[in-house]
């Protein structure tokens, strides 16, 4: 998020700990840090859906005998 000419924030949590500093609101920040089970469901989620669309891709373009 660009702030102005020489200002710039990235990544959600400075974001948010910028906004709520520019607007006097109390947030917690470590409510939006992510814990390693959603990182582990992302990564086998991702795997599994890239095996899915792998292999219908495969499938579709596959000649039948």
């Amino acid at each position: 998020m660009v702030v102005d000419d020489k200002t710039y924030y990235v990544g959600d949590i400075p974001i948010i700990e910028y906004l709520a500093e520019k607007n006097n609101i109390e947030v917690d920040v470590s409510e939006y840090q992510s814990s390693m089970a959603d990182t582990i469901f992302l990564v086998v989620g991702g795997l599994v859906l890239f095996g899915v669309v792998g292999y219908g891709l495969y499938s579709s373009f596959a000649k039948k005998k």
